[in-house]
C-alpha cells in the first residue's frame, strides 16, 4: 500500500495516495508504520504534527538497526518532515541510511540518494520504485502540491488598528482536490474586530465558484489637514458569491455582492481578473460597483513564498464623487504603505510601489529578515496629488505546516509617522 500511496501521489491524486498511506499505517512492520506516518505529514495539517510524528518516531524505535528497510525509513525520518517545513532535519543522515541500503533495496534507496541530491536524475527507477515515480514527476524533488493546512493563534493589528489576537484557518487543498478554504477571527483592544470565511473553487480550466462573507466591528480613522479628525465605530457585513472561469493562466471571477456598513446599504458587485505571469510573478486587475461606489485596481506582484525579493505595484482609483470618505481606498497599516497608520490617507487615486528583500536567517529556513522601501503618489483630495514614501524592516517566522503559516511583524517609518504591524501571512 505503501507503493501504491507513492505513485498515486506521482499522478496527482491525493485522495487516493491519502487512503493507501492509511492503510500502510496499519501494518504490523515498523518501518512500513514508519514511512506511512510521515507521508501522512504531507496532508493531515497542524495536526500531522502531533499525532503522526510521534507515531513515526514511536515505530523507529522498534526498527532494528542492520534492517534494510528501517534504514529506509530513516532517511524518510530525515526527508519527508522538511517538506512542510519542520527544522533540524540531516541530509546526512538520510544519505548514509540510504546508502546502507543500497545493496538490497537499490531502486528505493536510490530514490532518495537522488532527492537528497547525491545521486544524479538517472538513478530513478520509477517501475521498480513508487517513491522513484514521485520524483520523476518532481524532476528530482518532491512534487509538494498545494500544501496542506494550518491552524493557530497570534498577535495581530498594529498602528491605527489596535493590538489583539487573531486565529486563522487555511487549507490550500480542500477535500485532497485544491480547492481553498479561509478562515480568520481576529480582536483587538480598541474594539476592532472580524470573523469571515472564504471559498474558492478548485484551480482547474473551465467553471468554478468563489464565495465569501465577513462580519466585523470596523474602528476607522479619518484624517483631514494631516491630523485625525475623527473615528467611525459601526458593524459591517458583507456576503460575495460568484463563478469563475479558468482558462491557460487567466481566471475571471465576478458576482453580486450585498453589504451593509451600519444602517447604510452599499450593495452591488465585484469582478476580477487575474493573471499568472511565470514564477512568483501575477497580476490582476479588481473591480467593485455600488450605489455611490466604484473603485478599481490593477496590481502587479512578484511574491516568492519565503525567500527573494518581492515587490507590489497597485494603480487604485474611485473616480465617483459621491461615496462618503471612508469608503475610499485607505493606505497606511500592515499592507499598502506601511509606515503610516491605517487609514492614514484615503483618497480618490493613489499609485503604491512597495519592495522587501526577504532574507533568510541560519539554515533551518524559520526565521526572514525583510528590509522594505515603499512609496506612493497619492491624490488626497485637498492638496491634489502629492508624494509619500518610507522604509522599514520586518521578522517572518515560517512555522510548519508550511507554506500556509508565517508569521508576520513589521516596522517602518516615513512621512506618515511610524508604523507598527503584526499578522498572519506575508504582507503581499
Amino acid at each position: 500500500m505503501l507503493e501504491a500511496g507513492d505513485r498515486a501521489w506521482a499522478r496527482g491524486d491525493r485522495p487516493a495516495a491519502r487512503s493507501a498511506w492509511r492503510a500502510a499505517a496499519e501494518a504490523s512492520d515498523p518501518a512500513v508504520i514508519a514511512m506511512a506516518e510521515l507521508r501522512l505529514l504531507l496532508v493531515s495539517g497542524t495536526a500531522g504534527l502531533v499525532v503522526h510524528g510521534p507515531r513515526a518516531d514511536a515505530a523507529l524505535r522498534r526498527c532494528p538497526e542492520d534492517r534494510a528497510l528501517c534504514a529506509l525509513a530513516r532517511a524518510d525520518r530525515e526527508l519527508f518532515p522538511a517538506e512542510i517545513g519542520v527544522p533540524s532535519v540531516n541530509l546526512t543522515v538520510a544519505i548514509d541510511e540510504a546508502r546502507r541500503a543500497v545493496a538490497a533495496l537499490p531502486a528505493a534507496a536510490n530514490a532518495r540518494l537522488v532527492w537528497a541530491g547525491a545521486a544524479p536524475l538517472v538513478a530513478l527507477d520509477p517501475e521498480a520504485s513508487g517513491l522513484a515515480a514521485a520524483l520523476k514527476a518532481g524532476r528530482g524533488a518532491w512534487p509538494s502540491g498545494p500544501g496542506t493546512w494550518a491552524a493557530g493563534l497570534a498577535p495581530v493589528g498594529g498602528s491605527g488598528q489596535g493590538v489583539g489576537l487573531g486565529l486563522q484557518l487555511r487549507q490550500p487543498d480542500l477535500a485532497l482536490r485544491g480547492g481553498r478554504l479561509d478562515a480568520q477571527l481576529s480582536l483587538t483592544q480598541r474594539g476592532q474586530a472580524s470573523a469571515g470565511l472564504a471559498l474558492q473553487s478548485p484551480p482547474r480550466p473551465g467553471l468554478g465558484a468563489n464565495g465569501a462573507v465577513q462580519v466585523s466591528r470596523a474602528v476607522l480613522d479619518v484624517y483631514a489637514d494631516g491630523q485625525r479628525a475623527q473615528t467611525l465605530r459601526f458593524w459591517s457585513e458583507q456576503l460575495w458569491v460568484g463563478p469563475s472561469w479558468r482558462a491557460g493562466r487567466t481566471t475571471w471571477t465576478a458576482g453580486p455582492q450585498l453589504r451593509w456598513d451600519g444602517s447604510l446599504p452599499g450593495h452591488g458587485g465585484v469582478a476580477r481578473v487575474g493573471r499568472a505571469l511565470g514564477g512568483p510573478w501575477s497580476a490582476a486587475l479588481t473591480g467593485e460597483g455600488a450605489r455611490g461606489l466604484a473603485l478599481g485596481a490593477v496590481e502587479l506582484r512578484r511574491s516568492p513564498p519565503d525567500q527573494g525579493f518581492a515587490a507590489r505595484l497597485q494603480l487604485g482609483a474611485a473616480p465617483l464623487h459621491t461615496a462618503p470618505v471612508w469608503r475610499l481606498p485607505a493606505l497606511g497599516g500592515g499592507a499598502l504603505l506601511r509606515s503610516a497608520p491605517a487609514g492614514r490617507w484615503r483618497s480618490q487615486a493613489h499609485a503604491v510601489l512597495i519592495v522587501e528583500q526577504r532574507v533568510a536567517l541560519g539554515q533551518s529556513g524559520l526565521f526572514s529578515l525583510v528590509p522594505s522601501l515603499e512609496g506612493a503618489l497619492i491624490d488626497d483630495q485637498a492638496d491634489g496629488w502629492a508624494p509619500h514614501g518610507g522604509g522599514g524592516l520586518g521578522l517572518r517566522l515560517a512555522l510548519p505546516p508550511r507554506p500556509t503559516n508565517t508569521l508576520r511583524l513589521d516596522a517602518a517609518y516615513g512621512d506618515g509617522g511610524l508604523g507598527i504591524s503584526a499578522g498572519w501571512g506575508q504582507a503581499f
